[in-house]
């Protein structure tokens, strides 16, 4: 359960929502910030629960509705990093009519966005355009959460605002330009591989695993990327998965990824400081990284692609 939390949390902080004060939580307790909550996973018992509008809640309630990226939590600690309050983010709004509910992040991407929607708004309840809120996402400016009625039609769409709307991964060093650090690896078909000698190939990396569910939703995106270059010697797809190599032969029963895999590679995820996942690199034919991106999303396979096709 602690790994599938903590893959949710590496998505909240990419997503992390404006900061803001709550009347019904203590004044001596402080947020802890997301990197922590990972580290220490969910709390097993926990009496002050509230949605954003204040209304109190149980953990038994809202922890489904948090492992299936339904909301988002925040949580509060005393001067020890005790747990002691969790805020949920998201899933209701006194704006919004009465008995409308939430559905995944996971379910709006099978279904998609309507091409009609009345009540469209902002997390602080400022009602907005289609168009305005499809440029906020497509700039990657807010989160959409939809909300359904009893017979699961399209009713409302939130608009989860991002904290720092310019870049949300400020504070991850960019190694773009850098020379890669070199590693030595063996595949799960056994097949081994040392980074310098790989000089005058391109390599493109993966970080990823089995529990990431943007990890595993991009993977038929990049196979169909690794199929234009099936026949070209000089790009080598390496991922680099945390899972052990049985649970990964496990999952590809199920799931195609034709990069060469790597299991238990967090050796090298921390040599090279990846810290939310997934994460690519494309390292030139000079050893030097020419492209870094965390995340998914065709705009990334894009630019994975030109950095490939640079000379």
């Amino acid at each position: 359960m602690k790994q599938v939390f903590t893959f949710l949390i590496v998505i909240f902080i990419t997503i992390t929502i404006k900061a803001q004060e709550y009347s019904f939580i203590p004044k001596d307790l402080k947020e802890l910030p997301l990197e922590e909550l990972m580290k220490k996973g969910p709390p097993e018992n926990l009496d002050l629960v509230f949605y954003e509008d204040g209304t109190k809640t149980t953990l038994k309630e809202v922890m489904p509705l948090i492992m299936n990226g339904i909301v988002l939590p925040k949580m509060f600690v005393d001067n020890n990093n005790n747990y002691k309050a969790l805020v949920i983010v998201g899933g209701r709004y006194s704006f919004l009519p009465k008995g409308l509910k939430p559905i995944s992040s996971e379910e709006l991407m099978r279904r998609g966005l309507p091409k009609k929607i009345a009540l469209i708004f902002l997390d602080d309840g400022t009602e907005i355009t289609k168009s305005t809120a499809k440029e906020l996402i497509n700039n990657g400016k807010a989160m959409p959460q939809m909300f359904v009625d009893k017979n699961g039609a399209f009713k409302a769409l939130v608009l989860l605002k991002y904290k720092d709307t310019s870049d949300p991964y400020k504070d991850i060093k960019n190694p773009t330009g850098e020379l890669a650090k070199n590693f030595s690896i063996e595949t799960i078909d056994g097949k081994k591989y040392n980074l310098n000698d790989l000089k005058g190939k391109k390599v493109v990396l993966n970080f990823w695993f089995i529990s990431c569910k943007p990890c595993v939703d991009e993977m038929p995106s990049l196979n169909k990327l690794i199929e234009k270059y099936k026949n070209n010697k000089d790009v080598i797809f390496l991922a680099i998965g945390l899972d052990k190599k049985s649970s990964i032969k496990e999952f590809l029963k199920i799931t195609k990824f034709n990069y060469q895999i790597v299991a238990s590679g967090d050796e090298i995820s921390n040599l090279y400081g990846v810290e939310v996942y997934p994460t690519h690199f494309v390292i030139g034919k000079d050893s030097k990284i020419e492209y870094f991106a965390i995340g998914s999303g065709d705009r990334i396979i894009r630019k994975i692609e030109k950095a490939i096709n640079n000379k």
